[in-house]
């Protein structure tokens, strides 16, 4: 799947320069006969095979994560204004911290993610979200990134929406608010090197949930709306010694409206419980989706600019 480097986009051969254009243009190479170990698969049907569905496979995760990243940006994700953000924005993001979604109907729940290092049990997961259509809110460090890029993208790709979740994973109420910063920055530099474009993390997740005001405050400072879970949303999945049947029983007993669940990708028991867990919370009657489809109207208002504020750009999602 690393066959396409996403950073050709940045090429102005294929970078698209004026008007949009309806089409893209694709140029393929299959493999290079002087080179001894290509020539072995070039030499063969089964090769040859081999080399397309590749080739086949890499192209359309490719085109599917640019039609994502076109959606994202009709959908509003953009940067904050490059400028101080007015105070009263500043504090609508420092007090605004999500715990719950909307509750009117349908009824509606998001099973949010926290991927840290590991990927070992993303397709287990990807399948079981992609088997019903589902796409959901991963929040991502860097250091996730940086070791799993094909992984990222692919998440990209499958139309799931990517957030921050700090660059190393400290503790932020040990930080000052410049550090807190530059591990949220940090994080998103991952981000656009892996997919080789921009796409705005407006959304951040304490890492071990650790926060207070001052750190609620630094994230704001830099167009941030933290992120954290419902009361009763922790699938606890990442604790020593709890199961897949422990994870299922927890999470269904407490499905509400509006519910934002906590669960990891490096989290065996999570991943093992979410193909009945989101069986059981669908044949109930609940839609579920990322955060944007959960979030209220009130609460996606903190990350745009008050009325009547001058900026160049918007926020959202």
């Amino acid at each position: 799947m690393d066959i396409i480097d996403w950073r050709y986009r940045e090429l102005p051969a294929v970078r698209h320069e004026g008007p949009v254009q309806p089409f893209v243009a694709v140029l393929v190479e299959t493999g290079t006969a002087s080179h001894p170990a290509e020539a072995v698969h070039l030499a063969t049907e089964k090769g040859n095979v081999w080399l397309a569905q590749a080739h086949a496979e890499a192209l359309d995760q490719w085109m599917r994560a640019e039609v994502a990243l076109l959606r994202f940006a009709q959908d509003g994700f953009h940067d904050p204004p490059p400028e101080t953000l007015p105070a009263e924005q500043v504090n609508a993001l420092t007090y605004g911290e999500v715990t719950h979604g909307r509750t009117d109907d349908p009824p509606r729940m998001s099973f949010t993610f926290d991927a840290g290092t590991s990927a070992a049990y993303w397709p287990q997961l990807r399948d079981a979200l992609r088997a019903r259509g589902i796409t959901t809110t991963i929040f991502l460090t860097g250091e996730f990134i940086r070791l799993n890029p094909a992984v990222v993208r692919e998440m990209l790709a499958e139309g799931h929406d990517l957030q921050n979740h700090s660059d190393t994973h400290p503790d932020f109420t040990q930080m000052s608010a410049p550090a807190i910063q530059a591990e949220l920055r940090g994080a998103q530099a991952a981000l656009d090197n892996a997919i080789g474009a921009h796409l705005p993390m407006r959304l951040w997740r304490p890492p071990f949930g650790s926060r207070n005001e001052a750190v609620w405050r630094a994230a704001a400072e830099i167009g941030m709306l933290c992120i954290w879970w419902s009361r009763t949303g922790d699938t606890t999945g990442w604790q020593e010694g709890v199961t897949a049947q422990d994870v299922y029983d927890w999470v269904v007993w407490n499905f509400q409206p509006g519910q934002i669940y906590v669960g990891h990708v490096n989290s065996l028991a999570d991943v093992e419980a979410i193909d009945a867990i989101l069986d059981e919370a669908l044949a109930q009657g609940y839609v579920i989706g990322d955060l944007w489809s959960i979030l209220t109207p009130e609460q996606v208002a903190a990350l745009n600019p008050p009325p009547g504020t001058a900026t160049s750009g918007g926020a959202g999602g």
